[in-house]
Order: structure tokens, then C-alpha cells, then sequence
């Protein structure tokens, strides 16, 4: 019986040793979610209330252009399992998706680093994301037939055009009420990116993306967005898959 006893106690120090390392690290395979408290809540992309993430106790959503999309969602149309490492200040998962027979499989892996109590970064990126106060609340895509009220302050207009070819050139026409017009426009450049001050007078603004090389058969992407004079605000995201022939008009009041 001593010998049966000393045996099993072996066996128990041999499996705890094996399943907890000196770094506090946990790693769970399963085909459930569990991230740690930190890291629970909505993390935005700087200003943007576009970009980001939503992590709950169960779930892993993803913020993209005013969509959001979980992967709770997809349980029940797929096999799903995840695997998730986590520490006092870091956390990762991966998502593993297979078909029905799983004779085929995906992973994709999510790296994050906790920068404080209120910021994380994610792995192999620059951005930062903040931890909101709040929910997460639908943000709006550009209406074109909408009007914006400025409410008596200036506007911000902020585009990008990643990885945009040499010759592209970004225009924003901004009229006023009397009949004047202030152009801001880019040189040319591999990389655009320019914050443009609307003045509170303004009736409209025309965004004009042009590729001046006519490159046939390539995208570049054009983002813009519009906020109240201290970036507080977000009225609309702009999000374009081909810079050729973008003309947007965007009235005011």
C-alpha cells in the first residue's frame, strides 16, 4: 500500500510539473475561448472608432470599417478549435479552422502584448489600441446623400492611400457659401496620408483620388475620415478598394 501510495503522489508532482512553467505561462487547446481579464473589452485604433477589437470572456471579435464580426459567430458552421497562450502581459490565439472532415485546416494567430492597463499593442504592428470606456457603438459609413452639421466648428479630414502608386495624387476641393474654393492638394507619393482642416463656413468638400500612371489591374485602397476639430468625434469613414475615378462630394450645413 506504501508503495501504491509514494507511486501516485510521483505521478500528480510529475503531471503539475509538466503543465506549469517558472513564467506563469497557461496554454489551453480547446474549443472554447478564455482570455484573461486584462485583456477584456473594446481596444480601438487610435482615433479610429473603425479598426479594432472586441474580447469577451467567450468570444474574439473583430472591428473592421464600421462591421463587426465574432468568432463565436461562426461555431456550429465549422470545426473550430482555438489555442491560447496567455501571461501577466501577453496573450495569444489561434484560430483553427478544418471542414467537416477535416481533411483541410487554416490558423491564423493573434499576438498581443499589454502595453498598461488602458494600451495594448499587437505583435509585429505599430498601433497601439486604447481600452474604451464604453461599448462598442456602430460607427457610420459615408453617406453620400447625407448632409454633416459641423456645429459650428472646424473638421478634420483625414485620407490615406497605403502603399499608393507614384503618381497618385489626392485633391480636396472645399466651397463656401460665397462662392470661394480652398484646394489642398498632395504631391505625388508612395505613401499618402494628410490630415486636411475644414473651416465650420464650409457648405461642401470634393475628394478627388487620381492614379496619374492609369495603372490597369490594381488596387490601392483610399480611407478617409471626418471628425469634429479635437478628434473627439468620428462622423463617417470613407472606404474605397480603387483610387481610379474617386470622386466624392460631402455637403455640410
Amino acid at each position: 500500500m506504501k508503495k501504491v501510495l509514494i507511486i501516485f503522489i510521483i505521478t500528480i508532482s510529475t503531471f503539475y510539473g509538466c503543465s506549469t512553467s517558472d513564467d506563469n505561462t497557461t496554454q489551453n487547446i480547446n474549443s472554447t475561448i478564455n482570455p484573461p481579464e486584462w485583456i477584456r473589452g473594446v481596444w480601438l485604433a487610435g482615433t479610429w472608432i473603425d479598426a479594432g477589437y472586441e474580447i469577451t470572456s467567450d468570444d474574439f471579435c473583430f472591428i473592421e470599417l464600421c462591421e463587426k464580426s465574432c468568432v463565436g459567430d461562426e461555431i456550429g458552421s465549422i470545426n473550430i478549435t482555438y489555442e491560447e497562450e496567455i501571461t501577466d502581459n501577453y496573450y495569444s490565439i489561434a484560430i483553427i479552422r478544418s471542414n467537416a472532415d477535416n481533411t483541410s485546416a487554416s490558423r491564423t494567430e493573434y499576438e498581443f502584448e499589454k502595453v498598461s492597463d488602458t494600451e495594448i499593442k499587437r505583435i509585429n504592428q505599430n498601433t497601439i489600441y486604447t481600452k474604451q470606456q464604453d461599448d462598442w457603438e456602430n460607427c457610420n459609413l459615408f453617406d453620400e446623400n447625407a448632409i454633416y452639421p459641423l456645429n459650428g466648428e472646424d473638421a478634420w479630414f483625414v485620407i490615406s492611400v497605403g502603399n499608393a502608386p507614384t503618381q497618385a495624387v489626392v485633391k480636396l476641393e472645399i466651397h463656401f457659401e460665397d462662392g470661394t474654393i480652398e484646394t489642398d492638394e498632395s504631391d505625388p507619393n508612395s505613401y499618402i496620408q494628410r490630415a486636411i482642416r475644414i473651416d465650420k463656413e464650409a457648405t461642401k468638400a470634393v475628394l478627388t483620388v487620381e492614379d496619374l500612371d492609369s495603372l490597369s489591374g490594381i488596387d490601392y485602397t483610399v480611407i478617409g475620415r471626418l471628425y469634429n476639430s479635437d478628434y473627439s468625434d468620428q462622423y463617417f469613414v470613407i472606404y474605397e478598394e480603387d483610387i481610379r475615378g474617386v470622386i466624392k462630394t460631402i455637403f455640410f450645413e
